[in-house]
């Protein structure tokens, strides 16, 4: 992670990191956090990421964007909600499972809730990216202006949660964070799609049919997560770190 996030004091709130990657792990780590009697341990989630998270914050993100966004039509949010919420799934997401299982909420979106956010707030964007897009607009990689066309990475939802009252601040409250892995992305239509006709057969995993290297750099990542997260564990001994992977084996 880019950005130093202090210690908490107290274990009002769940920090979740959901950037670039959700695991139904995260959803079963979340639940088991209940504690004995049925008692609320937690009583808000706050959560940052991409697409795997936001629960409506694009349309509101992007509202300046000639064409309306995809995830405000049908078959968005169908089979659970009936209508299009904003989220980038036909129904609920990973974030709306966890919430259940605590016992809270749906978790607000930051850009689109005019009330309090006591209970928690989602600043998770689609399309966002942990790095600042000026790091892709600075190096001349092909397409970044179409595809980062707005900088919403994890540095700027970090802002938002900032700039909330500082009672909320994690240093006040937030003390245990669940942080995924990537998913193992070799196996995602996106990239299956991508390199279609273009890798050869060596590049592809002969009994799941994914893409090799793609699944090897996801756990290269996630080994300097773990890497990342034990240091993080090692001096600030008063915050409980979760991690939870997708094995590229899957």
């Amino acid at each position: 992670m880019g950005s130093y996030l202090p210690c908490a004091a107290t274990s009002l709130h769940l920090l979740l990191l959901l950037a670039s990657s959700e695991a139904a792990a995260a959803a079963a780590a979340a639940s088991a956090s209940l504690s004995a009697g049925g008692h609320r341990r937690y009583h808000s989630i706050f959560n940052f990421g991409d697409s795997f998270a936001d629960t409506g914050n694009k349309p509101v993100a992007y509202a300046w964007y000639p064409l309306p966004s995809n995830v405000m039509r049908p078959p968005y949010g169908e089979t659970f909600f009936g209508h299009p919420t904003g989220r980038s799934s036909d129904g609920r997401l990973i974030l709306d499972l966890i919430a259940a299982g605590l016992g809270l909420p749906f978790v607000p979106p930051y850009l689109a809730h005019g009330g309090s956010f006591g209970g928690g707030a989602n600043f998770a964007v689609a399309g966002a990216t942990e790095l600042d897009a000026g790091f892709f607009h600075d190096r001349d990689i092909p397409g970044a202006g179409s595809k980062f066309p707005l900088n919403t990475s994890l540095d700027v939802q970090l802002a938002w949660f900032e700039s909330l009252t500082p009672s909320l601040l994690m240093k006040h409250g937030a003390k245990s964070i669940v942080v995924p892995g990537m998913i193992p992305s070799g196996c995602s239509p996106p990239a299956l799609t991508s390199f279609y006709g273009r890798a050869g057969p060596a590049d592809y995993d002969a009994r799941t049919g994914c893409l090799r290297g793609i699944n090897e750099l996801a756990s290269h990542h996630n080994s300097l997560l773990q890497d990342a997260l034990h240091e993080l564990r090692c001096c600030q001994y008063d915050s409980e770190y979760r991690s939870s992977l997708i094995d590229r084996s899957v």
